[in-house]
Formats: structure tokens, sequence, C-alpha cells
């Protein structure tokens, strides 16, 4: 298992919740510190700002030893990019780009950070974890670079085939985000694959845009033998 956190974004999520969107970094830096106590050591307890745990013991812990790799989503997006996360008050990557460094195992950067072939921003971010790493004594070398895209592979692509299964799996309009999501031909998103690889990327997770497992056949015959790793 990997155990991947992000901290959140949606404000009417927070609200239903019941939890202040303000305070979500620092509850993030705790239950991180909460999972891998309760995750490697025979009893735990905590006592931090937002948490509360007396001693406890979790049974059973994973198998994983000494515990599950945890990856923390973040990353740097380019101007303009995701507008209704970037402008909300108080927001900033580098946080979260920190945290990947010193409370977790790596970064996992999205899609919205890599439009087209311009791998700018997630080069970027992985050098700003790296950084953050060196500050606090840690090896980069010990850290996972990872990706996360969205996946639809069509041997006829069309921008109209393409739009209709987009329309399927997002209200978002296919002009503003086929350059981010990985949409089209096979020998259209070889290269795309391709720049993240060359960016540095150590493993990339996609979600299929449709619920089809002959796209994982497709990947593998049509796009992996050509991929340069």
């Amino acid at each position: 298992m990997i155990f991947g956190v992000g901290v959140g974004w949606d404000e009417k999520e927070f609200r239903a919740c019941q939890v202040p969107k303000e305070t979500r970094g620092r509850r993030m830096d705790e239950m991180l510190e909460i999972i891998t106590g309760l995750w490697t050591q025979e009893t735990f307890s905590y006592e931090g700002k937002f948490f509360r745990i007396p001693e406890v013991s979790l049974v059973p812990r994973p198998a994983q030893k000494p515990r599950p790799r945890i990856l923390v989503a973040g990353g740097l997006v380019p101007a303009g990019a995701s507008a209704h996360i970037t402008r909300s008050k108080g927001y900033t990557p580098h946080r979260s780009l920190e945290r990947a460094a010193t409370l977790a195992d790596g970064v996992m950067t999205a899609y919205r950070s890599a439009p087209d072939l311009d791998m700018t921003q997630i080069a970027a971010s992985w050098e700003l974890v790296k950084a953050a790493a060196v500050k606090a004594g840690r090896d980069p070398a010990t850290l996972t670079f990872a990706h996360q895209d969205h996946l639809h592979i069509d041997l006829e692509a069309t921008p109209e085939r393409l739009a209709r299964v987009l329309s399927a799996y997002t209200h978002n309009d296919y002009e503003t985000t086929k350059s981010i999501y990985l949409m089209g031909r096979p020998e259209d998103l070889i290269p795309r694959f391709q720049a993240r690889i060359d960016a540095g990327v150590q493993e990339i997770t996609f979600g299929l845009m449709r619920p089809d497992p002959r796209q994982l056949d497709l990947f593998m015959r049509e796009i992996r033998p050509h991929l340069r790793i």
C-alpha cells in the first residue's frame, strides 16, 4: 500500500465537516505524526494543538516495515492555472512540498502542473522538495518523485470523440482541459509521458477516464514499449 495524502481545497467540504480550512496544514502535520506513530510503535500517545490521544495500540499494524510509504500531494502550477485553488486566501504550494520532504517519503505532483510538454513546474517542485530535505538533514535520494494524471487512449481520436469522453468524466470543457489531461492517440501521448520521465518523475499514476480495463492493455501495448526509462 502507498498512503497518499493531501490537505484539500474546497471551502464547501471544510464547512460540511465543520473544520476551519485555515487550519488544514497544521492539522495535516499532526495527523502525519500520529499515523506514523500508530504504525510504528507498540503503544502511542500524542499531545498536539488539534489532536490529543491517550496511550493506545493500533492492531493489527501494517505488514510493510517500518510502515507504508507516504506521498504528499502538492506542487507548483503555471501562472493562472487552477485559479479556484491558487487564489484562495492563504494558499501556498511550498508548505506541502516541505511536508513531503520532512514528514513523508515523497511528493505527488498533479496533471495541472504539466500542460502539454511543459515540465517546468513539476521539475521546480521536485527541486524544492530536495532542497527542503537537505535542509532537514534527509537524503533526497530516499524520496520518491511521483506524478498523477487522467488518461484516455483512443486509436481513432478526434476532438469530437475526446470531448464526449471528457463530458462524461468532468464538467471541465475540452478546450481548457486538453492540455492537462492525457487524452488522444498513442503517438500523441508517448511524448507527453516521456517528458514526465525526462523531468525526473519516478512513478506515474493515472486515473482512467472510462472504467474500461482495455485502456490498460492499450497502454501496455501502444505506449509503454516506446518509453525510455
